[in-house]
């Protein structure tokens, strides 16, 4: 039982940290191009 509460926790945990990681990177791109869009109407 502990150990398998124990692999539970892990998966948990590991899913928590992907889909940290993806909401990091989906907001990481938007803000990429955000300042891409300001980049390029501050060029034209």
């Amino acid at each position: 039982m502990y150990s398998f509460s124990k692999v539970l926790s892990r998966n948990l945990h590991g899913r928590c940290k992907m889909r940290v990681s993806w909401a990091f990177k989906l907001y990481y791109s938007k803000t990429i191009e955000l300042e891409l869009s300001k980049r390029v109407v501050h060029v034209h």
